[in-house]
C-alpha cells in the first residue's frame, strides 16, 4: 500500500510538474504573442521604408558603427584635412615653380608674335609704299611725256615759222 501511495503520490507531483511546466510554456508563449500583437500594433504605421530610413539616419547604428562615427571616422578626416593641407603647400611650389619655368617661355613666345605682327606690318607699309611709288613714278613719266611732246610741238612750231619767215 505504501508503494501505491508513493506510486500516486508520484504521479500527482509529476502532473503538477507538467502543468507548472505547461503553464509556464503558455505564459511565454502568451507573452511573445501579446509582444508581437502590440510591436504589430506599434509598426502598423511606419511604412516599409522605415527601417531603411532609420538606418541611413544613423538611428539604429551598432555599437561598432557608433564608435566608428564618433573616434575613428573624425580623426580619419583630420588627418586627411592634414594632409590636405600639405598637399596644397607642396602643390602651390609646383605651380609656382612650373610658373617661372614658362613664365620666360612664355615671354619669348609674345616677343616672337609681337615681331611677327611688326614684320607683317612693315610688310604692308612697304607694299603700300611701293605701290605709292609706282603711281608716283607713273605721273612722273606720264608728265616728262606730256612734257616731251610740248617741246617736240613747240620745237615744230618754231621751225615752221622760221620757214616761213626765211
Amino acid at each position: 500500500m505504501e508503494a501505491i501511495c508513493a506510486r500516486r503520490q508520484a504521479e500527482v507531483e509529476r502532473r503538477n510538474a507538467q502543468i507548472r511546466t505547461n503553464g509556464l510554456i503558455t505564459e511565454e508563449v502568451d507573452k511573445k504573442i501579446l509582444a508581437r500583437l502590440a510591436s504589430k500594433d506599434f509598426l502598423k504605421n511606419f511604412k516599409r521604408t522605415s527601417l531603411g530610413i532609420f538606418q541611413d539616419m544613423g538611428i539604429l547604428r551598432s555599437a561598432k558603427e557608433f564608435h566608428m562615427g564618433f573616434d575613428f571616422v573624425p580623426k580619419l578626416i583630420g588627418q586627411a584635412e592634414h594632409d590636405n593641407e600639405r598637399d596644397t603647400g607642396f602643390e602651390a611650389n609646383l605651380v609656382h615653380l612650373v610658373g617661372e619655368a614658362c613664365s620666360s617661355l612664355a615671354d619669348k613666345h609674345k616677343t616672337s608674335i609681337h615681331m611677327e605682327k611688326k614684320r607683317r606690318h612693315d610688310a604692308i607699309q612697304a607694299e603700300k609704299k611701293r605701290l605709292r611709288d609706282e603711281v608716283e613714278a607713273k605721273r612722273r613719266r606720264k608728265e616728262r611725256r606730256n612734257a616731251l611732246r610740248e617741246a617736240y610741238k613747240l620745237r615744230n612750231l618754231q621751225d615752221k615759222i622760221r620757214e616761213e619767215i626765211i
